[in-house]
């Protein structure tokens, strides 16, 4: 039986580079295994312990769109009429300004004395000391969607249609 955590993958268990968690079962002892409980953050669309991509040409309300599931999820309204499971959301605005941030935020309504709603605006580099402060912020605070405004910008990728770069 294999214990897991809301994460889809494991973290390694020794640190990195120090322990292998390649453990292979045979398949008829991975099928005996008890499936988890499928839960959701929305409802049919977005399942917890996932990577979801939102992909589409630049300046068509992504990031619209991904602020307005922020505030229906921290309040636990349905989003587009489908459900959600109320919960903390922290939104990484990497590349915005803070004030269009707030602009956003208040204009979708949020109720910033109770919808538990962090956000972290400018750059944030992928260092690993950053990785794990992230992870450490994410479970003390029970975060049930994280929301990283733009991958692009956070990355440092020039150009997303090189792939060595990707």
């Amino acid at each position: 039986h294999v214990e897991r955590s809301h994460n889809s993958i494991p973290p390694s268990k020794g640190g990195v580079g120090t322990e292998s968690n390649f453990h292979p079962v045979p398949a008829i002892d991975f099928l005996s295994q008890e499936a988890e409980p499928l839960n959701w953050v929305w409802e049919g669309f977005l399942p917890q312990g996932t990577l979801a991509l939102l992909t589409a040409y630049m300046k068509v309300g992504k990031s619209t769109l991904a602020y307005v599931l922020a505030i229906s999820v921290s309040q636990g309204r349905p989003f587009l009429d489908f459900p959600t499971t109320p919960g903390p959301v922290l939104i990484l605005a990497v590349e915005e300004h803070p004030r269009d941030i707030k602009r956003r935020l208040l204009r979708f309504g949020l109720n910033k004395q109770k919808d538990p709603v962090f956000v972290h605006a400018g750059r944030l580099p992928p260092s690993t000391a950053n990785l794990q402060a992230l992870r450490q912020f994410i479970e003390e605070k029970h975060i049930s969607l994280v929301i990283l405004d733009t991958l692009a910008r956070y990355w440092g990728i020039r150009d997303e249609n090189d792939n060595a770069q990707i």
